[in-house]
Formats: structure tokens, sequence, C-alpha cells
């Protein structure tokens, strides 16, 4: 970080964490309260949550917990490190009034002439922070810290005009990941508008399609075992799936973990898995996500999930397996778990699932079209891990002193 002073955290800034809001001092209207849920990718959307408490208890006992707009809000607690940088966001104008809560830690520049809060918040982004971080915190696979680390760690302080060079290269860099981003989640969106094209909507089936239970067009629906793997990181040949990996229609076969000869053959007993099987899951933050199985790995099921194999006579498994992240399977999933403390379902509710199956032909027309595109978002995939590393290169380079001299 070159010839930069170092800083300590409180000579620059206020900061306040969030306090701990009963779930019984909530309400249905008032003033929102800010949570974790609400940090998502860089921003703030309170959309993902619906959390309030009285306008009384707002402006009155929790009325210095209040935001104000252009704070700088992070997740303190329960994050994984790998995103914590999404895990941030800054307070605009439209947010409020907004209410801090738990696990949510607020950031004030003390003098706006000395520290651009935004230059700071990219800071919080870089390995120089998480690396303060781990020596105050044990189990660094999630980030659970408060004020008292904070005011423990300091950060590089470069002049004013520097600051603003190095948040306005970041913010440019970062614009252009987005873009790339926003190009991919376009070709989900065309999937979509195909399916709909060519099938209707499969809620109301203006096609009038005939509808199957998913017992009647699989030759077996099978949970999986009950019992905990021992998973391996290194490679054994022998694959098990879990839920973590399990994405609308794919497997992230980027992230598989291993487990032993023995473990896969004990928990393959009942039914070996095969490419183009799929995997649903059955309980838990993820419930109702279906991934197809698309490569011949050994692969067994983890926990929490079941498998569907298919009647490829009359069945296109990409089809089918869209046809289970569409809403219509979503509501039957939801009309199962309704009022239940810990949602889940069973294999005998999803075999009784209704799916409409138009004719193979059209549905192998459909699955050509999601190879076509599923080939157009890989490359895309590609360039866009080759950006981010490079956007990461930058802020290390930035923030090493490497880029900006004042002249």
């Amino acid at each position: 970080m070159g010839k930069w002073e170092m800083v300590d955290i409180p000579e620059m800034l206020f900061f306040q964490e969030g306090p701990g809001v009963r779930n019984t001092q909530y309400t249905s209207y008032g003033v929102k309260l800010l949570n974790v849920a609400n940090l998502q990718n860089g921003r703030i959307d309170l959309s993902t949550s619906d959390r309030y408490i009285s306008e009384e208890e707002a402006h009155g006992k929790y009325k210095h917990f209040l935001v104000d707009e252009g704070d700088l809000i992070i997740a303190s607690s329960g994050i994984q490190v790998d995103y914590f940088e999404k895990k941030m966001g800054f307070i605009l104008s439209s947010h409020l009034p907004l209410c801090m809560n738990t696990s949510t830690i607020r950031f004030k520049s003390l003098d706006n002439n000395k520290l651009y809060i935004k230059y700071f918040m990219y800071y919080l982004k870089t390995n120089q922070f998480k690396m303060q971080l781990s020596k105050f915190i044990t189990g660094s696979a999630q980030l659970n810290f408060g004020p008292s680390h904070l005011k423990q760690m300091n950060f590089p302080l470069p002049p004013f005009p520097i600051q603003q060079k190095i948040a306005d290269v970041l913010d440019r860099a970062n614009a252009l990941v987005e873009k790339r981003k926003a190009q991919i989640e376009k070709l989900d969106l065309l999937v979509k508008s195909q399916f709909v094209e060519m099938f209707g909507d499969p809620v109301t089936n203006p096609m009038e399609w005939q509808l199957y239970k998913l017992n009647d067009i699989c030759s077996i629906i099978v949970d999986c075992p009950h019992s905990t793997p021992n998973y391996i990181q290194e490679y054994t040949g022998y694959m098990c799936i879990r839920t973590s990996i399990l994405k609308p229609n794919q497997i992230d076969w980027g992230n598989i973990e291993y487990i032993s000869q023995k473990q896969y053959i004990e928990r393959t007993k009942r039914y070996i898995p095969k490419k183009n099987d799929i995997i649903y899951s059955r309980e838990g933050a993820i419930l109702g996500i279906a991934a197809l199985i698309d490569k011949d790995f050994k692969v067994a099921l983890g926990q929490r999930m079941m498998l569907l194999s298919i009647n490829l006579e009359i069945c296109n498994p990409k089809y089918i397996c869209y046809m289970m992240n569409s809403k219509f399977i979503i509501s039957q999933v939801e009309s199962k778990i309704s009022g239940s403390a810990s949602p889940h379902i069973n294999v005998a509710d999803v075999k009784d699932f209704k799916i409409t199956l138009p004719p193979l032909e059209l549905q192998n027309q459909f699955a050509a079209f999601v190879e076509r595109v599923e080939t157009q978002k890989s490359q895309m995939k590609k360039g866009l891990e080759l950006m981010e590393l490079g956007y990461k290169s930058l802020m290390q380079k930035c923030f090493n002193g490497e880029m900006f001299t004042l002249k």
C-alpha cells in the first residue's frame, strides 16, 4: 500500500450495530426493519422481507437506529466469506424510513472531506479486510463480527482525490461485470419466453395438453439415503450431490464433492443415478428445485433430496426438469407444505404432482432450443469469469497503491 497512511476505523468512521428486535415486536405495517436478507448483490432490496415495527417504537425506543440516506450497511453475522462482498449496500432516499435490525452494521464517514465512503466500501470487499477479520474470528467459513472487532482494525487512507479515483475506476469495472451478468440473466428469460410461446402457461393450460401424474411418467421416484455421507475433498471417482450445488435445471459440477467407493455402493443400493435423471430437493431453504444429471458420472445422492427417472419414450428430461421448476409445480409444492413448521415434501407428494405433457416432438424442439441457449450462456459465463478475475486483480492493485499517485 506504498506510503499511504494506515488509520484505525474508529478514527474515520461512525459505526453502529443493529438492535435485537424480537419477533413479538414485529408488525404488518409501520417502519420497515432492515435485515440481512435485504442485502443482495451489493444493493439493498427491501422486497425480500416484510418485517416492520410500530411508528411509536421506531421513533421512540429505536430512534437512534433509524438509518439515513447515504449510510453504508453491511451484514455482520452468519455470512459466507465468499459472499461477504455481496452483503452490503447504500441507503437511498426511497428506502426511508427504515430501522436497523440484528446482524447489520452501518457506517458513516466522520468527515466527508477526508474519507470518501464509497472508497471504504470497496476496501471492505478486499482480501486485506478479510485477512484482518480472520485474526479476530474463529470458524472463518462464516463471518460473525461486531463493533468490538472493528475497533481493532485499520485501513489504508490515500489522499482524498485518490480515494475518488479508486472508487470511480472500480465503479466502472464493476458496471461491466454487472452488465455481463444481466446479459446472462436475459438468456434465462429468453428460455422462459420460448416455453410459454410453445406450450402456454401450464397453470391455465390454454393449449389443453393432457395432464399426467409424475408417477405415471417416471419408472422410479426414490428418496435419498437418510444417513449423512462422509465427504472427501480429494478426487475418488465417486461423486455425491449436495443440495448446495443444485441450481434450477442444472447441477454445479464445479463444486462437487466426493465419497469413498464403499459409501458409493452403500448409497446406491436402491438405485444408481444415471444421465437424464432428475434430482429434486425436498426440504430446507432450497425446497422444490429440480436439476438434471446431464453427464455420465458415478454419482450418489446426499441428503434432503430425491431422484426421478423418467420414461424417455414419452418425455424429454429437459422439458420435464423445466416444468418441475415452473410456477405450476411450485404451487403444488406450496399446497403440500402450507402451515408446516419444517417445510418438506415426501415421495408420495411428488408422485401425485400433475404435469402437462405435450407431444414428444415439441418437447424435443424446446430441449434443442435450451441447448443452444446454454451453449451461448456457457461462453458468456467463461467471459464473465475472466472479467471477475480482472476486476479482483484491479481491486488488489488499487489498494496496493500500484494504480494511482498524486501528480
